[in-house]
């Protein structure tokens, strides 16, 4: 039961966090245009490769040690100190290439992965109360402030990212004084001095894994923007933002689930007839979720968004279908990276990002309209290589 309130919770807060976003789509596509939000979906791209660069594995530093008894405030101030670090390089680089603009990205992207890594913290003692409301507050904020802004100041694309950079350190700082306040530190792991080495050691492999979630979805709009018009990636984007409330649901069970499922296998391993049962489950729930996609009438989106945004529609209902696989997918994952199989996990990762871009490169040629699917070949790609390895993982248990 515990489960169900906490995902409850969980996906309550994502909803509300992100309805708000969601809901704004067609203020800005009103405001900005097609080439305005076409600009706007391209930068965001990259500055998902920004954010990698930043925050590297930080949440899931943090969710792994505080489940072996480490203090998630030496933890946070261990990913802190790379993350100053790297800004600062990133931010000299980004000057030099692309002026003030380069910096606000770099800015941007750091105060999603300081808000990522307090958001972890909060996940990772299971404070759901907490963790729900800044992420409804940050929503608010962002919203209220970007309409405030756009109406009687200015509008664009820097003056967007900005807001959501305001908007996300003041929440990030609250929850640094409050992480930062607990008492249990008197731990034998290498923090103080160690800890920022620590990070590195165990974040770094988790590159390849992260550049392929950063590339999914993200990527392709960059490719877009020298080989597709406007007005496609405009629709692409605002398609992909819209799937995003699956993921935002599955992403909710999936903090819910995440530290019964390191619980479980901390004291009694890896069952394989639980876990086939668990990944059937989940597909058939994302299946369930995903149906009613098939019945929504196309002109509610050019009513929503305007006749520029036509293909939306179908767009979207290719992207729903290509998130059947993720729950199960991230079963598989958090498993692997409880038993530390950081480096497989990112060369699988990496494996499933050449199979996507093949998918891509044909769909787009042939079947432009079934791009998204390219995502779900991929997942299922890397479903098998992950289900292979951690039916070793059982086997080389059960052996020992």
């Amino acid at each position: 039961m515990s489960i169900l309130k906490n995902s409850a919770i969980y996906l309550g807060a994502e909803v509300c966090s992100k309805c708000l976003p969601l809901l704004l789509l067609p203020y800005l596509t009103n405001k900005l245009g097609v080439q305005g939000f076409a600009e706007l979906s391209i930068v965001l791209a990259a500055a998902t490769y920004v954010l990698v660069a930043i925050g590297l594995g930080a949440d899931r530093f943090v969710l792994k040690f505080v489940a072996d008894g480490i203090s998630r405030g030496r933890l946070v101030s261990a990913a802190l100190k790379w993350f100053w670090l790297s800004s600062f390089i990133l931010s000299v680089i980004g000057f030099f290439l692309y002026g003030v603009e380069g910096v606000i990205v770099v800015v941007y992207a750091l105060s999603q992965a300081s808000l990522m890594l307090m958001l972890s913290a909060l996940q990772s003692k299971e404070e759901v109360g907490k963790y729900s409301g800044v992420q409804v507050g940050v929503s608010i904020t962002s919203t209220v402030m970007t309409i405030i802004i756009f109406e009687y100041v200015s509008f664009g694309v820097n003056e967007r990212l900005l807001i959501v950079a305001m908007s996300n350190s003041i929440f990030s700082l609250f929850l640094w004084s409050y992480v930062n306040s607990e008492s249990d530190i008197e731990e034998t792991f290498m923090i103080e001095k160690g800890g920022f080495f620590a990070f590195i050691a165990y974040s770094m492999p988790l590159v390849g894994y992260l550049l392929s979630s950063a590339s999914k979805g993200q990527l392709e709009k960059i490719y877009f923007s020298y080989s597709a018009s406007d007005e496609y990636i405009a629709s692409y984007s605002l398609a992909f933002q819209l799937m995003t409330l699956y993921l935002y649901f599955y992403t909710s069970v999936n903090k819910a689930l995440v530290p019964k499922l390191y619980s479980r296998l901390r004291n009694e391993g890896i069952d394989g007839r639980y876990f086939v049962k668990q990944l059937m489950i989940k597909f058939l729930l994302s299946c369930v979720i995903v149906l009613p996609v098939f019945f929504l009438p196309d002109f509610i989106f050019t009513l929503i968004f305007g006749d520029e945004f036509h293909s939306v529609s179908e767009l979207f209902l290719f992207f729903s279908i290509s998130t059947v696989l993720y729950l199960p997918y991230l079963m598989l994952l958090n498993t692997l990276l409880y038993f530390s199989k950081v480096y497989e996990t990112s060369v699988y990762a990496l494996a499933g990002v050449f199979v996507y871009f093949i998918s891509l490169y044909f769909l787009h040629r042939y079947y432009p309209i079934l791009v998204p699917l390219a995502n779900l070949v991929s997942t299922f790609f890397v479903i098998v290589l992950m289900g292979y390895k951690v039916f070793c993982i059982e086997r080389d248990i059960r052996n020992v």
